[in-house]
C-alpha cells in the first residue's frame, strides 16, 4: 500500500486525497469508499498479501481464517468505519459475513450511488450491499439496534 493510501486508511489525511476520488463524492460515498478500501485490505483477495498479513497478525497460515481471526478482524474494520458516523458504534459484522471472509472479500468495485440505484432489481448488488455496508448506516440512523453490539438480533 502506498503512503496516501495508509494516511487516508488511518484517518491521518481526508478521503479525498486518494486518487481515485471525484469532487462530486457525497460524504457519505467518501466514507463508504475509506470503508470498502479498509475492508479489502483486512480481507485481501491475493495470496501473498493474505499470507504476510497472516503472519502480521500472528494468525496460524496456511489454513483458512477460523471465526475468531475473522471476528477479531471484522471488528478491527468496524471501528475506524464507526468512527467516520457523528456517534460512533462498533457491531459485531463478522457474523454477517464471516464465511465469506475466508478467501478475501471481493466488492464490485461500483460506486455507493450506482449500487443504492439498482439494489431492488439486482440480487447481486442487494447482497453486496447488506453484507458489507449497510450494517453501519442502519445503526447511525438507528433503523435497527443491535443486542450488545452484535447483528444476530434484527429488528
Amino acid at each position: 500500500m502506498d503512503e496516501k493510501t495508509a494516511e487516508v486508511l488511518s484517518r491521518l489525511a481526508p478521503v479525498r486525497e486518494l486518487a481515485n476520488t471525484s469532487q462530486d463524492m457525497t460524504v457519505s460515498e467518501l466514507r463508504d469508499l475509506r470503508s470498502m478500501r479498509l475492508m479489502q485490505e483486512l480481507f485481501p483477495v491475493d495470496p501473498r498479501k493474505r499470507h504476510l498479513l497472516r503472519r502480521a497478525l500472528s494468525e496460524n497460515p496456511p489454513s483458512p481464517l477460523k471465526s475468531g481471526e475473522i471476528n477479531q478482524r471484522a471488528r478491527t474494520w468496524s471501528a475506524p468505519t464507526s468512527e467516520s458516523y457523528p456517534a460512533p458504534w462498533n457491531p459485531r459484522v463478522s457474523e454477517v459475513f464471516s464465511t465469506r471472509a475466508r478467501e478475501g472479500i471481493v466488492l464490485s468495485g461500483r460506486r455507493l450511488p450506482d449500487l443504492l440505484a439498482t439494489a431492488d432489481t439486482d440480487d447481486a448488488t442487494f447482497d453486496e450491499l447488506v453484507s458489507y455496508r449497510a450494517a453501519h448506516w442502519l445503526a447511525a440512523f438507528a433503523i435497527f439496534e443491535a443486542d450488545r453490539g452484535s447483528l444476530n438480533r434484527r429488528c
